[in-house]
């Protein structure tokens, strides 16, 4: 039985493999590594408020990864929490009114395209109808947009995927127990990078 830690996604043995991939990712990115301990008690809030301690209070930590590397003319952070699933940024140095995002379709989606929502159609039935796109450049956007990329946001759960404000952010479930998928979140990240930054 796979019994999770408190509040994890993880149990105490995935935990520890997830540490070791991420430190092997660091340092195979020549990243800066930092590892946060985030602690939890039982207390309830009212507690805390009071600065009561019941008689059974149990404190335990929450693993926090984050790693920045230099990519191009910029810095890549990944933010990896046991709490929450990995998200990746990326502030790009020049400033652009480029913006995309992309999100799985949903049925209010569905409702918002028949009152006028505008979104984009690459022409491939299977991405299009399971990703809602919107963007205020539809020609960069089908540039970016390229096979491996469709095919990355097809392959993973990605939740987020947006160029906003000369920044880009990914984030999804990853599985962090298997680097080559947490180097391939990575590498299509710096594919999207290398797009974006052509002039």
């Amino acid at each position: 039985m796979r019994i999770k830690r408190d509040e994890s996604r993880f149990t105490n043995s995935e935990i520890l493999q997830v540490s070791a991939n991420w430190q092997k990712i660091a340092l195979d990115n020549n990243a800066t590594f930092k590892l946060e301990k985030i602690a939890r008690s039982t207390r309830t809030m009212f507690e805390v408020a009071a600065n009561q301690k019941p008689k059974n209070d149990l404190y335990w930590n929450l693993m926090c990864h984050e790693l920045t590397f230099p990519y191009k003319s910029g810095r890549i952070t990944i933010v990896a929490k046991e709490t929450a699933f990995p998200r990746l940024t990326y502030k790009f140095n020049h400033n652009s009114q480029f913006q995309l995002n992309i999100w799985k379709e949903d049925y209010l989606d569905t409702i918002m395209k028949y009152f006028g929502q505008k979104e984009i159609s690459l022409g491939i039935k299977e991405f299009d109808s399971r990703f809602f796109i919107r963007t205020n450049d539809e020609i960069k956007a089908r540039l970016l947009l390229n096979s491996q990329i469709q095919d990355y946001l097809m392959k993973f759960d990605i939740t987020i995927f947006k160029i906003e404000d000369s920044t880009l952010e990914i984030g999804g479930l990853i599985d962090e127990l298997n680097t080559q998928c947490i180097q391939e979140f990575i590498n299509i990240a710096k594919l999207v990078v290398d797009s974006v930054s052509k002039k």
